[in-house]
This record gives C-alpha cells, structure tokens and sequence, in this order.
C-alpha cells in the first residue's frame, strides 16, 4: 500500500512551514500561475528501467466548506511491463491560494487489494478526521481523530507550494503525512539557475535548483539526500528529481506538459 506515495512527496521538492530562513524574491521574478486544465506527466526510472507514470492534472476550481479551492489530482501508475509491481492508484487534493490543504482523498490498488483514505483538515479545532480502510479488513472502514500541532502538506500541496516559492533563497523544513504518520524533510532552495534536458522539451531550459535532506525513513525506503530542478517560468512545473529510494537511486523526468479544456 502506498509503496511509490511517498517517493511522490519527495520527487516534487517540497517546502514547508514553519521556515528556518525565509530568503526575498526579485521584484524581476513573476509571481507563480496557476493554470486551471494543466496536466504534467512524469516518468519515473530506475536506471534504464521505466518503474512508472505519474500524471497531475488542475481539473478545476470548486467551494468548498464555502472557500474556493483548487482541485487536482494525481494519478500514479507502474509500468504494465514489469512483473514485480501492480499499481493504479490516484490521489485527489482540494487546495487554497495560500497553499493550505483542506481535504486530501486517497484511492488506491495494489496488487489487487483496495484502499480508501479521506482526510479532513478543521483548522478551528486543529484536527484531521481520517476515514480509512482498515488495513486489518478491507471490507470495513475505521474513523479517527488526529491532532494537528502544525502545518501539514500531502505531496499535491507540496508541489505547488514549492513552485510559488521555487525562485526564493530559503531553507525550511518540511512536516509531511501518510495517513497518521508524519515526518520531516529539509529543503535548501538556492536560487540559481541551471540548464536542465528533459523529454518533455525540445531544448535545455533555464530551471531552479534545489536539494536536501530527508531525515526519516519513509516507503520505499525513501531518505537521505535528494536534488530537484524547476523550471524557470511563471507556472514553474517541476522538471527532474534524483533521489534514493529501497531498490537504488532513481530519476523522475517530465515528459509531457499540456493544458486542457475544463470539463
């Protein structure tokens, strides 16, 4: 369950609150863009192995608990060539323009067994009420309580959170979460520019750089040090990671960015 999720939190170099050292942006650099039918797809590979696909698409802007919020989904898929990992899952996030998740909805399948998770954010009594699959018994579902102490990013939230910020000179440090577990990440964004060549793209491209530190260890054997690059642009969409998971080191490379109508 959730075996490639948190590499996904990892792979789009997330930021955090609260920061360590908040650096200021260049009244040059234009403020980040969102961009309602936007659609990325990575590919995720291990070596001269393709492990996957991840796509993350913006469907669309809905209310929510009456907020207007950004609905986006990600879906994660293995390679139907490799025998060894079945794997369909998809992960729908409802987010503000202050990048603060307020609900985070979990459906997946792996080697055949079904998983839910829903996760509701009250910032009034600092709580997220979790619905879930019980891991015990997949035909029965369990409800609890959780109190949150600070600041909490899902890997969507994460994503875009650290493309606003991809320009700045900062270090901060991350609190993530998979269903109750939470952990930290360190994140040095360093404001440089690099040339960066991904599929995606016709030509090397101006992009931010990035790396860090995990300081746990998460699925997959997620932890130590990570590198990233986004592109240098209003909408910056994340364009290479290289990180360390369980089976070695692996790569993730945009290899198509699009836009789509609104459903």
């Amino acid at each position: 369950m959730v075996k490639f999720y948190f590499v996904f939190l990892i792979i789009f170099f997330l930021i955090v609150y609260p920061s360590k050292v908040r650096g200021g942006e260049s009244a040059s650099v234009p403020a980040f863009q969102w961009q309602i039918g936007e659609q990325l797809q990575y590919k995720v590979k291990w070596a001269f192995i393709r492990l996957g696909t991840l796509t993350m698409h913006v469907k669309d802007t809905i209310r929510y608990n009456g907020k207007s919020l950004y609905q986006v989904i990600l879906k994660i898929d293995s390679n139907p060539k490799l025998f060894f990992v079945d794997m369909h899952n998809q992960y729908e996030s409802y987010i503000d323009d202050q990048f603060t998740i307020h609900r985070h909805i979990s459906t997946e399948k792996e080697d055949g067994n079904p998983f839910f998770a829903d996760h509701r954010f009250n910032y009034e009594d600092s709580t997220v009420y979790l619905k879930m699959t019980d891991p015990q018994n997949h035909r029965q579902m369990i409800e609890k309580q959780l109190p949150m102490h600070t600041k909490l990013f899902d890997g969507i939230t994460m994503a875009f959170y650290s493309r606003a910020n991809a320009s700045q000179t900062m270090s901060d440090t991350l609190t993530t979460f998979i269903l109750e577990n939470r952990g930290l990440v360190e994140i040095n964004f360093s404001g440089q520019e690099q040339m960066v060549e991904v599929e995606a793209l016709t030509k090397p491209v101006s992009s931010y750089y990035i790396d860090g530190q995990i300081n746990v260890e998460g699925i997959a054997g997620v932890t130590g040090p990570f590198k990233g690059w986004f592109a240098a642009n209003q909408t910056r969409p994340p364009l290479q990671a290289k990180l360390k998971v369980f089976i070695g080191h692996v790569t993730v490379e945009l290899e198509d960015y699009n836009v789509l109508p609104k459903n």
